[in-house]
């Protein structure tokens, strides 16, 4: 008897041979022979094969490196981190092979100006810049991947009026380009910080109230809550039941554990969480013998990063390895516990690091670089994204700005 089969894996992976017969291969080849993903993805590679002498086959599925992508018995193939791996497929003695890259999926977001006052948002994704909040003036100040669509954060007004005669900044929201308002009313706002909780989304930032004072604030889905006055609410993180919120409140360095204010001791903020394996880390600036520092704190116990005036801007947590990424004078700096404070070779004076992404092969930087223009005397600003070497992701007309970087 002769079987033809030419299917997705689904129905030939957890099938026995027919104890009665001698199996006979026909034909056997894969859909692709290279796959290049970028972590978190999963994709199933197709095989078709024909065959005789049996009623069902096995499908065996196997994965070179699973630190860089694994492979399940239906051919379902997740990319787990940056790197270069070989699924192989098997049945019987024979076997095929299909080679996997892993890459990491990078956007950064930031905004340039326009000669009068107004604010054009950009995104760089896929090595492409494009603009986003058409008619509007929007400066972006936090980006995250929610499955395959971007959300971005920040701040924006009609695209017609200029600084000297504006309507107040409010806090907005884009979903792949479109813009959700989270505050209407006559008061400034901006949103600084973002994040999902399961399918829900969390935006954290400030408003202003009616006597000017700023008061940080979280919206959700369903509410909107102030979590103190005289206070600044930077970033969200959630991990397990809990929402992280850092910021400053009554110029302390605080951080709200679901919506309960903590402040650590002294004088300053927090400008970046993350929470990893239950360890809450945090980066900002602390007062340290009447000097403005760069300070991270783990689990609320500081470590001063520099005790000259400096300050820390954004982490990243990658294999138990903190990396954090600030500012030590008018110069960008790197720090990880191992090897300390750096200035990247690419990074001279007038260079400013927004964000940062640790990964297998370094870490990689959102900021602006400032160039001064002899012929215009103009100090001129450039949106950055620093990997191997810094990449200029902006048109150079005008002066750009980049704000954040998310990278998977």
């Amino acid at each position: 008897m002769r079987n033809l089969l030419y299917t997705i894996l689904t129905f030939c992976t957890l099938c026995t041979l027919c104890a009665c017969g001698k199996l006979s291969i026909l034909d056997f080849s894969l859909g692709t022979k290279s796959l290049v993903m970028y972590a978190g993805q999963t994709t199933q590679i197709k095989v078709g094969i024909s065959y005789a002498g049996v009623d069902t086959v096995e499908l065996h599925f196997t994965s070179a490196d699973e630190t860089v992508a694994m492979v399940d018995n239906k051919g379902n193939v997740t990319a787990v981190e940056q790197g270069n791996t070989v699924i192989t497929v098997s049945c019987e003695d024979r076997s095929l092979e299909c080679e996997v890259t892993v890459t990491p999926q990078v956007c950064v977001v930031g905004y340039s100006m326009s000669s009068g006052g107004v604010c054009e948002a950009f995104q760089y994704f896929d090595n492409t810049y494009s603009s986003f909040a058409s008619g509007m003036s929007a400066r972006p100040y936090s980006v995250i991947f929610n499955g395959e669509k971007k959300i971005i954060c920040g701040e924006g007004k009609k695209a017609t009026n200029t600084e000297e005669n504006a309507e107040p900044w409010r806090a907005m929201y884009w979903t792949d380009g479109k813009a959700t308002t989270l505050d209407n009313s006559e008061l400034a706002s901006t949103a600084y910080g973002i994040t999902m909780a399961g399918d829900s989304l969390l935006v954290v930032g400030v408003k202003n109230d009616a006597e000017g004072n700023i008061n940080a604030y979280l919206w959700t889905p369903k509410t909107t809550v102030c979590l103190g006055n005289d206070a600044i609410a930077s970033t969200v993180k959630h991990y397990g039941n809990n929402i992280y919120i850092g910021g400053t409140m009554g110029d302390a360095p605080t951080l709200w554990i679901n919506g309960t204010p903590n402040s650590y001791p002294g004088v300053g903020e927090i400008n970046a969480i993350d929470v990893v394996d239950g360890v809450v880390y945090a980066v900002g600036t602390s007062l340290f013998n009447g000097v403005a520092c760069a300070t991270l704190w783990t689990d609320g116990v500081a470590t001063i990063i520099s005790e000259t005036a400096s300050e820390g801007i954004d982490l990243s947590v990658y294999r138990g390895t903190v990396s954090v990424c600030g500012s030590v004078g008018n110069r960008g700096f790197v720090w990880d516990a191992a090897s300390g404070i750096s200035i990247p070779d690419n990074s001279g004076a007038g260079n400013t690091f927004t964000g940062i992404e640790a990964g297998k092969n370094g870490v990689m930087l959102s900021g602006y670089t400032a160039i001064y223009d002899i012929q215009s005397s103009a100090l001129n600003h450039y949106a950055i994204l620093w990997q191997q070497e810094p990449i200029t992701i902006a048109p150079t007309g005008t002066s750009s700005y980049a704000t954040a970087i998310v990278a998977r």
